[in-house]
């Protein structure tokens, strides 16, 4: 167990000899003068980085970036399990530019908010290989800088994409998974994403219940591609609609045949190249 945290500590740090570590939660919680860590290929049983008191690397404000080895397969939380943003691995790591994340995470369920606002964050590659994922709620929320994520390419088990990128205004490209199921929360998942042109939905998520306010402000978006098929979609919250709500270079759009159940309230309001919608039989 590495645990603790303190707001006057070292610049640099290697880790050494970390077959024992199982734990990292809250292990560097603000550090403020911390810059960079690199980890060995042997922390092999580290089951957590976030934790009650803290994530293992939240509010390092001085922190640029940091090295996880090839495959953390034990890992199974990073995020704050939708507590305080705090608790998240990397929450408020105001200078943190890149993370080189492992290739597998196959154990990790809990994302939530992990880069919450991290404004010089300009890249995340994802690990390939992250089947249990079931929030990346807020994941980049307040990341201005950031320009373009490579999602993980098997998302079995991902549940909410509610606020991922809200408010990444230099957001320029969401490479999405091939396998993606069922989400049940996509509510405000781009709202504000001015800069980005065009998201594409894969065709095997056939099961989304909410969209509100998904493309809220998205002033850049020419093309929205949703599944071919979706079984159901619902909205939830005090405000439900405001879908496409000034996404003001958005020429068309399509929603698939297969939706029974299409309820919404000014979807497209503030559209004003809007030239084509394509709506269900049954809307």
């Amino acid at each position: 167990v590495v645990s603790g945290g303190n707001a006057i500590c070292m610049k640099y740090c290697n880790v050494y000899n970390c077959r024992n570590i199982t734990t990292l939660s809250n292990s560097f919680y603000q550090c403020t003068r911390l810059y960079t860590v690199t980890f060995p290929k042997t922390l092999n049983n580290v089951t957590s980085l976030s934790g009650a008191f803290g994530g293992a690397f939240s509010y390092c404000t001085s922190l640029h970036h940091i090295v996880f080895p090839r495959v953390m397969d034990n890992v199974t939380k990073m995020g704050s399990d939708g507590y305080p943003q705090q608790r998240a691995c990397f929450a408020d790591c105001s200078s943190l530019v890149y993370v080189t994340m492992p290739q597998s995470m196959s154990k990790v369920t809990d994302m939530y908010a992990v880069f919450s606002r991290c404004p010089n964050l300009e890249y995340m590659y994802l690990p390939t290989y992250m089947p249990k994922v079931t929030s990346m709620g807020y994941m980049f929320t307040g990341c201005t800088k950031l320009r373009y994520v490579k999602m993980p390419m098997i998302l079995n088990s991902l549940l909410s994409l509610s606020n991922t990128f809200y408010g990444c205004t230099s957001l320029e490209k969401v490479d999405m998974p091939i396998t993606f199921n069922a989400v049940t929360n996509m509510a405000n998942t781009f709202a504000y994403c001015s800069n980005i042109k065009s998201v594409v939905l894969p065709d095997t998520l056939n099961y989304l219940t909410t969209l509100t306010a998904a493309f809220d402000f998205c002033t850049s978006i020419e093309r929205v591609k949703l599944p071919i098929k979706m079984n159901s979609l619902q909205y939830a919250g005090n405000n439900p609609y405001y879908v496409f709500r000034n996404c003001i270079n958005l020429d068309s759009i399509s929603f698939p045949d297969s939706l029974p159940n299409l309820i919404s309230l000014q979807p497209f309001q503030g559209c004003s190249t809007l030239t084509y919608a394509h709506l269900p039989i049954y809307a």
